[in-house]
């Protein structure tokens, strides 16, 4: 009998709403089998997306008449017996689509596993084929995404149970895998697995198919090797084999003969109602299992509900009691709200609020957070807000820690500064095997010797432990064996400022200028590295004018990167802010006409003339050294104003010096007004005559209107000359008249 939908009566139908812009809104149809009745639905041309996942659903089928004891599963999951395979083209279609999305390289890990897991749950003989295909996949990620969606679908077909079984007895897939996909399948799929053992014909796939049986946790397996065991021969290779998986399944260490595991099976009495009792109770730890696991899912989401609540309530509360509210935080027993308290601290922190001293005791107690992550937060933020006293408890929670993440997340934190405290732990694991705690140990030690503070006992179990110059490969470790070196200048140790790894050469030249080693690095600059950290070390603060030549010597080539250029000028600009007063006419010298950093010379010129420690002869020596400088860079009004502020007038030293750069500015009133007379007018125009002609005619204009028939005899003829001169000038270089009656 049928209703008006062509369902069978009595029997319960449902559907499920997709959430899939493009899924079929057709209602669900239910195929039945015996003892068993599966709903499957139609999908359109390959697949539905459910919830950000991939889910490929077969079609419709017929649906001939439930038993009366079937069981409607509306849901798609199943008990018992994995689902019926159907064919049609529906599936064919659904299982194209899915295979070409777990075997695509660029498609997301999670949905290449949970098109794996669809497929698997199609269990039609077409799924298991292309199942088989990406077992049988070249690339080690495909195959893993297919183990990985098969064990996530729980309970397999027994044409899966094959695919997996050659896979694994073929050591394609891992064998732990393999046996808990073969397990979860039931007694049939192990009877299976025995199959493909026994069919095959190396001795080494067969004892892997052996392990397998002993990897899975069921009376079943056991039952099959005992019965194995009995079949084979003596001492021979599948002997050995079947021994060692039942001392696997049955947790002993001893050798039994064939005989002896027949009398531990017996004894067992696992083959009686024992067998089926120990399946139920196998089935409730499992069904309890899951339960504890959905509600400890449960209670975390709980959780975590609870610290976001926790958290915009922190926001709005007074800061005497956001603070008080926050230490209790950071002392409950919840993972998600201590976490909570320590980035409510962390903004506090951000928005540039002060810590109070409560606060900082709080994070001091979070150093001992059984959760490693807490405790690595609250000692980057005591280290923020400058809580030394949590080295040592930070030390002593890294003591017996094992995860290598956390003790190189710990060491990187302590090696931020000189930290004596942790010299002892970072000796301790600086031959360890992880690289990266290692690498941090170096670092941390080396922090400390640079500082100066390390002793020298604790040098000398730094040399033992770290390897020899030769065989140095990090820069963390090249960097620490320059420091407590003996000799820095050992020749083993120089090599390595020419090492072919680049980091190694930072390294071992940030070492050589812990130890003040300038001269080794300014021999050893031909690499980019090196050169960079030479340049601090003549830098530095023993500046001098010596630092300046080798600065010059250490110029970067035209075609370095343009951050070389400027640091190597914020280098000369370091040595020119630093150096003593009386130093910088030297170092001036050494410039010379270098046009780097030309406003730093400057500066220090004019530091110089007015330095009180020097005496007034050597302040006008730096001044009239600075209004040189500007007027050669064509600055000559600049060079009159920096003389003014300097003090400079018509009286004083340096009178004369203020009105020439008057004079080479052009500003005639002014430098009248330093000079009236004419005889300091006529000596420029005689020195000017032939290195600045141009001046000079401009200059024999200006004394022309200024002093007219006023010169003295010696005055006129010097005024001439210089009008014949510049006539003469002008005739042979064909240029402009020099001035008007000439």
């Amino acid at each position: 009998m049928h209703d008006s939908r062509g369902i069978p009566l009595g029997i319960e139908w449902s559907t499920e709403s997709m959430s899939a812009t493009h899924a079929n809104p057709m209602r669900s149809r239910v195929a039945t089998r015996p003892r068993r009745i599966v709903m499957v639905r139609r999908s359109i041309g390959g697949g539905v997306m459910l919830a950000g996942a991939f889910a490929i659903n077969c079609s419709a089928v017929s649906t001939p008449s439930a038993p009366k004891d079937g069981v409607v599963v509306s849901s798609g999951e199943r008990f018992g017996a994995p689902r019926a395979t159907v064919t049609n083209r529906f599936i064919d279609e659904d299982v194209v689509y899915l295979a070409s999305v777990f075997a695509n390289p660029a498609v997301p890990r999670e949905l290449r596993v949970g098109a794996a897991e669809r497929m698997a749950r199609l269990g039609s003989p077409e799924a298991a084929s292309a199942i088989g295909t990406g077992l049988d996949s070249d690339s080690t990620e495909t195959r893993e995404i297919v183990v990985e969606g098969v064990r996530k679908n729980g309970r397999a077909s027994d044409a899966i149970v094959d695919r997996i079984a050659n896979a694994a007895i073929a050591g394609r897939i891992g064998s732990e895998d393999a046996s808990f996909i073969i397990g979860r399948s039931g007694s049939t799929a192990i009877e299976r697995l025995m199959l493909v053992v026994a069919e095959a014909s190396d001795p080494a796939a067969r004892a892997r198919g052996f392990e397998l049986l002993g990897g899975i946790n069921d009376p079943a397996a056991a039952r099959t090797l005992v019965e194995a065991m009995q079949q084979a021969s003596p001492g021979g290779d599948d002997a050995v084999a079947i021994d060692a998986a039942l001392r696997r399944w049955s947790d002993t260490s001893s050798t039994r003969d064939a005989a002896a595991w027949r009398a531990w099976w017996t004894k067992m009495n696992i083959d009686g109602s024992a067998s089926q009792a120990l399946g139920q109770l196998v089935d409730r730890i499992e069904r309890a299992n899951r339960r504890a696991a959905r509600a400890e899912a449960r209670a975390d989401a709980l959780a975590s509900r609870l610290a976001e609540l926790h958290a915009r309530l922190l926001a709005t509360l007074p800061e005497s009691d956001r603070d008080q509210r926050i230490l209790e935080l950071l002392e409950d027993e919840e993972l998600p709200l201590r976490a909570a308290a320590i980035a409510q601290v962390e903004r506090m922190l951000r928005n540039g609020r002060i810590l109070p001293e409560v606060l900082r005791a709080g994070l001091l107690s979070t150093l001992d957070d059984p959760d490693p992550t807490i405790r690595i937060t609250a000692g980057r933020l005591l280290e923020t807000v400058g809580g030394e006293d949590f080295a040592a408890k930070m030390v002593a929670s890294l003591e017996d820690e094992a995860d290598p993440a956390v003790l190189s997340a710990g060491l990187e934190l302590l090696g931020n500064r000189a930290r004596p405290a942790v010299v002892r732990l970072a000796i301790r694991h600086l031959d360890g095997d992880d690289p990266e705690v290692v690498r941090q140990s170096a670092r941390a030690l080396a922090t400390v010797a640079a500082a100066g503070v390390l002793e020298p006992e604790r040098m000398a179990e730094i040399r033992a432990a770290i390897p020899a110059a030769d065989r140095v490969r990090d820069s963390e470790i090249a960097r620490l064996a320059v420091l407590v070196a003996v000799d820095p200048g050992d020749p083993s140790l120089v090599r390595l400022l020419g090492h072919e790894d680049r980091r190694v050469r930072r390294g071992a030249a940030e070492g050589f200028l812990g130890r003040g080693q300038r001269e080794a690095l300014r021999r050893n600059s031909e690499t980019p590295e090196v050169r960079r950290i030479a340049w601090q070390a003549w830098s530095g603060d023993a500046v001098d004018p010596e630092g300046l030549a080798v600065l010059l010597e250490l110029r970067p080539p035209e075609d370095a990167e343009e951050a070389d250029q400027v640091n190597w000028g914020l280098a000369i600009a370091r040595v020119l802010e630093r150096l003593p007063a009386e130093q910088v006419l030297a170092a001036d010298d050494v410039l010379g006409d270098e046009p780097a950093r030309f406003e730093d010379r400057r500066a220090a010129l004019v530091r110089a003339a007015m330095s009180e420690s020097q005496p007034k002869p050597d302040r006008d020596a730096a001044a009239r050294r600075l209004a040189r400088r500007l007027i050669e860079a064509g600055r000559p009004i600049e060079a009159a104003n920096e003389l003014r502020l300097l003090g400079a007038d018509a009286d004083s030293t340096l009178g004369l010096d203020l009105f020439e750069a008057l004079v080479l500015a052009e500003a005639w009133e002014e430098a009248g007004g330093v000079r009236s007379d004419p005889p300091a007018w006529v000596a420029f125009l005689e020195a000017s005559a032939i290195p600045e002609p141009r001046l000079a005619r401009v200059l024999l204009q200006e004394i022309d209107r200024r002093f007219g028939d006023s010169l003295d005899e010696p005055q006129r003829v010097a005024v001439e000359a210089v009008r014949v001169l510049l006539v003469d000038a002008s005739d042979a270089v064909g240029s402009e008249p020099v001035a008007d009656g000439i």
